[in-house]
């Protein structure tokens, strides 16, 4: 058999997983407005909530982007059923709290095989899962046919909602989601998340930090230092250096080693914003627009600066992207960010795209909101 030249003399580790993202509804409309503190205690909470349903299912959490999970299972059939129970269990958590601070999910899974890279998996199975998630809502469990097939369908009460044309992909996927139960309770019917035995998520104690003694004392001891030093933290030189170099191997279009690069930055070496604002440039290099949008998004709510200086440009030139869905996105986050910079590009997009209620408007074949999103931007900055 021939060996592809880049293969020779090395070795392509490939594995079958059914692979899940998840993501939360609004997180960064929901950032915009909050603290740092908050929106530190809300991914507390999420991974209070999420983490145990799938570890309990034997799911691995390969990495997290801000809000998002990618997690791989080695079973079909688990992956659904904790899709389920995740559902449940954040049914069981939300009824307890004020809409307002409620989290919603949403879950999408594809099956095949993928490249397996240190911590990190990729292939084509994994991009439509994310494809997928762009397109489930929350509160569901969406899901490709492959995973259908492979499942043990004797339990899968399923809405067959037909192939759709995925963003990117060059052929439709039959998608698939659980059905609902009608009653008034937990989405699922709760089976799936009473197999685990958990204890109901009760929000007064949920989420909260619990450090061994030594740990905690450690903490204490050095409480203050970490503090003045966190502030500061983004822009030393170890710090900007990983950003750069994240940055040139994507532009060198070695978004792998990008990939890698990122994966392997040590926690205490890469602040959530930084981590979140390069996740975005690699999302962007691999045709992901509308996942790198809401990084960006991200990072801004974390770390205004780093977003207006360097995911701002980025986002400048999506206005001109052929994706309407992409252009809307887009002028929103430059409006939310406060990036002045942009204005220049946001009048030119609305002034190719005029007002949806006006008659040229209404007139117009395949019309779009993007030029609204775009007047928006615009008078938020001038706001300002």
């Amino acid at each position: 058999m021939m060996v592809p030249r880049a293969h020779r003399g090395a070795t392509l580790k490939t594995a079958s997983y059914a692979v899940m993202f998840t993501d939360i509804k609004g997180f960064t409309e929901r950032t915009s407005r909050q603290t740092r503190a908050q929106n530190e205690r809300l991914l507390r909470l999420h991974d209070a909530l999420l983490l145990p349903v799938i570890e309990g299912y034997g799911g691995r959490r390969v990495k997290t982007i801000g809000d998002a999970y990618l997690v791989v299972f080695d079973s079909a059939t688990r992956a659904v059923a904790c899709g389920a129970a995740l559902q449940d269990r954040l049914a069981l958590y939300n009824r307890r709290i004020d809409p307002a601070e409620q989290i919603e999910v949403r879950v999408a899974i594809n099956a095949g095989e993928v490249r397996v890279e240190r911590d990190d998996v990729y292939g084509e199975a994994v991009n439509i899962a994310a494809r997928v998630e762009e397109w489930a809502d929350a509160g569901e469990v969406c899901f490709t046919e492959a995973v259908y097939l492979l499942a043990d369908r004797s339990w899968l009460e399923v809405d067959d909602l037909g192939p759709h044309t995925l963003r990117g992909l060059p052929e439709p996927v039959r998608l698939y989601r659980l059905r609902r139960l009608p009653e008034d309770g937990m989405p699922y019917g709760g089976a799936a998340l009473a197999s685990l035995h958990l204890p109901d998520p009760d929000p007064a104690t949920l989420g909260r930090r619990r450090l061994p003694w030594r740990a905690a004392r450690r903490w204490l001891g050095f409480a203050a230092v970490v503090a003045a030093l966190v502030a500061a933290l983004l822009f030393v030189p170890g710090i900007d250096g990983t950003i750069r170099t994240v940055e040139r191997a994507v532009e060198a279009g070695r978004i792998d080693e990008a990939e890698r690069t990122l994966a392997t930055a040590p926690p205490e070496e890469l602040e959530p914003a930084a981590r979140a604002y390069l996740e975005g440039v690699i999302a962007l290099a691999r045709g992901q627009e509308l996942r790198a949008i809401r990084r960006f998004s991200d990072a801004a709510a974390l770390e205004p600066a780093l977003a207006r200086d360097r995911a701002g440009p980025r986002l400048e030139r999506l206005l001109g992207d052929e994706s309407c869905e992409v252009r809307a996105a887009a002028a929103r986050a430059i409006g939310e960010m406060g990036y002045g910079a942009g204005e220049d590009e946001l009048e030119a997009l609305a002034a190719r795209e005029p007002p949806d209620d006006s008659l040229l408007g209404r007139l117009k074949l395949g019309g779009c909101n993007a030029g609204d999103a775009a007047r928006a931007a615009l008078a938020r900055l001038r706001s300002e």
